[in-house]
């Protein structure tokens, strides 16, 4: 392990101790502060605290053996990788305007960890760069651009906020399945029945079948369940009735019966659907559709119910 490496994990463990006392002893506004100051190294250190936690010292290694050339060359593919994402996210963000009309902030999200009381760890949180200058209040609910839930503010701060993800242990969602199904579509297009003189219009227009187009498309089930936050970035389906079908690798969709979240976004898919014999009800695990370690652009709902603070 040579010093380079050594030092980013001392500074690993600085931040680590740093934030155990902030999230303790520290008022809002100190915290508010330190985010602040610290915004840039700490995005860092979540990212080097994700590839150490989801891949092998050697892959760490091997990743810092690249030659300069390579590296330059990462470098710039990177840039216009980093160029065309945010193009790709404004536009995101423009169609889902157009096509829900709700109000958003968009936010990057920094790391933000917490101390257990034994160790320091990554909870079922992130921190983000928007707080309640940029208009984000606790409740507000939080999304990507691809459609899929987040979580929602639960501490907001001047300047920065705390997001709660849908799998923390005190988090609750109601959905939907949505059903994969395939349609046939005739697809009509206008044909020419009769040409008029060279040089005039056509007499007539008439829509004549060209060909029979196959789709996918996601049918909603009527049956209302509730995804419960298991922690550990875990979370499971509670409430579906038994006598329901629900397969393995089902999508699963925000509902609009408590209007806390909003509906139609995607919390993940079904894995494992068990019928339990002594209840009325079916359970399955949900993995989530996010990716904590991938997550980068994030938005912020403005105008779905929020908690007032106490």
């Amino acid at each position: 392990m040579d010093q380079k490496f050594k030092n980013r994990m001392i500074s690993l463990i600085l931040v680590s101790l740093l934030l155990v006392g902030l999230n303790y002893f520290a008022s809002d506004v100190i915290k508010d502060t330190f985010y602040g100051q610290t915004e840039v190294s700490q995005d860092m250190i979540w990212r080097l605290a994700n590839a150490i936690t989801f891949s092998s010292i050697d892959q760490v290694n091997e990743t810092r053996k690249l030659t300069e050339d390579n590296q330059k060359l990462l470098a710039d593919l990177a840039s216009y990788k980093e160029i065309k994402e945010e193009n790709d996210f404004l536009r995101k963000v423009l169609e889902m305007k157009d096509l829900k009309g709700h109000s958003f902030i968009d936010a990057n999200a920094i790391g933000g960890a917490r101390f257990n009381g034994s160790s320091f760890e990554y909870d079922d949180s992130i921190l983000i760069n928007r707080g309640k200058n940029d208009g984000v209040q606790k409740g507000f609910s939080v999304v990507t651009a691809d459609k899929i839930l987040i979580g929602r503010v639960s501490e907001a701060y001047d300047n920065h906020s705390r997001v709660m993800l849908f799998t923390d242990k005190s988090s609750l969602v109601d959905v939907q399945i949505a059903r994969e199904k395939k349609i046939t579509v005739k697809e009509k297009v206008p044909e020419t029945s009769i040409a008029g003189e060279e040089g005039e219009q056509p007499e007539e227009l008439t829509e004549v079948t060209r060909e029979e187009i196959v789709k996918d498309v996601f049918v909603l089930d009527k049956n209302i369940a509730i995804v419960k936050g298991e922690g550990g970035l875990k979370a499971s389906l509670d409430m579906f009735p038994k006598d329901s079908e629900l397969e393995d690798g089902a999508l699963v969709v925000t509902s609009s019966l408590t209007g806390t979240f909003p509906s139609g976004f995607v919390v993940g898919r079904v894995k494992d659907p068990k019928k339990v014999d002594t209840e009325s009800f079916k359970e399955a695990e949900v993995v989530p559709a996010f990716d904590r370690r991938l997550l980068n652009k994030v938005l912020v709902i403005k105008d779905i119910e929020i908690i007032k603070d106490d």
